[in-house]
């Protein structure tokens, strides 16, 4: 349970801070389509009229909890589950920031490919919906796409941390040490 909390706490912060780095690039993106995309959530917790730096860290957090539960129970299925010896918490800490740095690099050259393509793609709210009610084009397009590619980068960097878990799990040293490890120990993380 410590390390699905971990998991949540972990992607909450990353939602937390990625929204704070996107807000800075595109306040629109914010002020506007998450805003309304969030604007229950906002209202039922008196933020409406909130800066929207603020308004960011709500958006972020709801954004990011559920997922972190999800990264949490993966990545502690693949750690600690079958006969092999279990990842060490530090371990387990390590897979975390993995997917973390992982889903930072992906989402950010998801962005920067989004503001590359853009001038080409001219995007209108016609073909991209979120893009209603924002006059900056340019930097709430590039945004958009920073999210989506932090979602894919947290999907992806889990399944390839759960990967790297069953892996290191299986190295013969830890395997080695396990089985020298007296069986009071081994219930430690």
């Amino acid at each position: 349970l410590l390390w699905i909390g971990i998991g949540v706490v972990g992607a909450t912060l990353y939602g937390i801070l990625n929204d704070q780095i996107t807000v800075t690039l595109s306040p629109e993106y914010f002020s506007v389509f998450k805003r309304l995309q969030f604007w229950r959530d906002l209202k039922q917790a008196g933020w409406l009229h909130a800066p929207t730096r603020l308004q960011a860290v709500l958006v972020g957090t709801l954004a990011t909890w559920w997922f972190g539960l999800f990264l949490g129970i993966a990545l502690g299925i693949s750690s600690l589950l079958g006969r092999r010896p279990s990842l060490s918490t530090r371990d387990y800490l390590r897979a975390v920031a993995g997917i973390m740095v992982f889903t930072l690099a992906l989402s950010m050259a998801f962005g920067l490919i989004a503001s590359l393509v853009e001038p080409a793609v001219h995007p209108t709210p016609d073909n991209w919906p979120f893009l209603e009610g924002i006059d900056a084009v340019h930097p709430a397009f590039a945004i958009g796409f920073w999210h989506d590619g932090a979602y894919l980068g947290g999907f992806l960097g889990t399944f390839i941390a759960c990967f790297w878990a069953q892996r290191r799990r299986r190295s013969p040293d830890r395997q080695n040490a396990a089985s020298a490890t007296p069986d009071i120990l081994k219930l430690s993380c």
